[in-house]
């Protein structure tokens, strides 16, 4: 399992989500976690990255 695939997919899911918030402030919390979705991919390469 790639883990850095996996966050990506997810936070693509949740700013296609935001695109159809009607709620400004739910809107911005799902860009919210798309974000930490994204830090936690970046996570993830940087680890899979430093083992051999």
């Amino acid at each position: 399992m790639d883990a850095a695939a996996t966050y990506r997919r997810k936070a693509a899911q949740l700013r296609e989500k935001a695109k159809g918030a009607r709620d400004p402030v739910v809107h911005q919390e799902l860009l919210s976690l798309a974000e930490q979705y994204e830090t936690l991919a970046k996570r993830a390469e940087s680890e899979a990255g430093g083992k051999t």
